[in-house]
């Protein structure tokens, strides 16, 4: 990066940081919307009066302003089947970028595909910005030679350091005390994870083909193959098997092509049917949310047979968001499952902290939460 680029990159982060527009900066140090536009892009430099004028009101020095990186910055990632979200953030917790783009599991999109994503969100995250450190936590990339790919991809095109692991480590480190918790993840998959004197341990997860663990991709495969069992006789039909056999115009063999064709998301986009017809107290909902909910509390049951009690059990996911179902697990397992404040992705960036050595300050989770929160409106 060019001295002058360098110079533009300092004043848009420090703008940024303040949470400042362009044409509020601009109003306050006297110049035009124009310039400041110009100064940031590279395209011009502003000149000595104004370079003074930018520090004191930025607060810094002149050097910092003109010389160096404005500020050491981290990437944390968390990656599921269906989203991937990607934030920059400084040491003390300040979010300064956040992307949002489509899933990255390499088992549901392929490495390819899931390595687009990765970079491409990487390249409007940091838009010419240079990382000290990159952790990404994506849905099924535990298996090595897919971690090892990404890992690989993600240090020679962005000249950082990188690591990957499972999208449960991301959660881990949203627990309060991260060495002593257990992740429960119950979204497309489900698995339990947990930590305990810096070793961590993992139930179940074994992929859609062999696991049925509770997920909203077991509750939709449940579900559909209700409607199937109504369909053929096999069973009564219910205001559950009907609904589900509406979306397929009314019959629940139409949704083989899209089954087969878009796969394990699409099943589990079904799940929050079988929740509204449990609510309205449908029979055959309420013991298809039953029989999974047993099955994760088995999970977790064992977890704490093997390992003991852990002091906070972070649950993630989009299914166990649903009051019904969290319920039903707790009170099969005889647990208190916590929703924690901040999303996945912060157990990310906490863990690109970690990957480099550093821990994060006392303040961390506040900073980060509000930061975040603002950057999201």
């Amino acid at each position: 990066m060019s001295d002058i680029q360098q110079i533009g990159t300092n004043i848009r982060f420090y703008r940024e940081k303040m949470g400042l527009t362009q044409r509020a900066l601009a109003d306050s140090v006297l110049v035009s919307f124009q310039a400041i536009s110009a100064w940031e892009r590279g395209l011009s430099i502003p000149d000595l009066e104004n370079v003074v004028r930018l520090a004191h009101y930025f607060g810094v020095t002149v050097d910092a302003l003109l010389t160096g990186s404005a500020q050491e910055l981290f990437v944390g990632i968390h990656g599921s089947s269906s989203t991937t979200e990607f934030v920059l953030f400084e040491k003390d917790g300040t979010v300064r970028n956040i992307i949002r783009l489509s899933g990255s599991n390499p088992n549901d999109r392929g490495l390819d595909a899931s390595l687009d994503v990765l970079c491409g969100g990487m390249e409007q995250l940091l838009a010419g910005r240079s990382p000290k450190s990159v952790f990404a936590g994506i849905s099924g990339a535990s298996v090595s030679d897919l971690r090892q790919a990404i890992i690989d991809q993600l240090k020679y095109r962005f000249r950082t350091h990188a690591d990957v692991d499972t999208d449960a480590a991301n959660v881990l480190s949203c627990a309060t005390n991260p060495d002593n918790a257990m992740a429960i993840i119950c979204g497309t998959g489900s698995c339990v994870f947990v930590r305990k004197n810096s070793n961590r341990y993992r139930l179940g997860g074994w992929g859609h083909l062999l696991d049925q663990a509770g997920s909203s991709y077991d509750v939709g495969k449940d579900a559909l193959r209700c409607a199937l069992a109504a369909e053929d006789g096999l069973q009564e039909k219910t205001p559950l098997t009907c609904r589900i056999a509406e979306m397929f115009e009314g019959n629940p063999y139409n949704a083989f092509p899209m089954v087969y064709k878009n796969g394990r998301p699409y099943v589990a986009a079904l799940a929050p049917k079988v929740v509204e017809a449990a609510l309205e107290g449908d029979s055959c909902a309420v013991k298809i949310l039953k029989e999974n909910a047993q099955r994760l509390a088995d999970l977790i049951q064992t977890a704490i047979r093997r390992f003991g009690v852990p002091e906070e059990i972070v649950a993630s996911g989009s299914f166990i968001q649903h009051k019904i179902f969290k319920t039903m697990v707790e009170n099969m397992a005889e647990v208190k499952l916590t929703l924690p404040d901040v999303p996945p992705v912060y157990g990310a960036c906490v863990e690109a902290l970690r990957a480099v050595g550093l821990t994060a300050p006392a303040d961390f989770r506040r900073i980060f939460l509000e930061t975040y929160q603002r950057m999201s409106r």
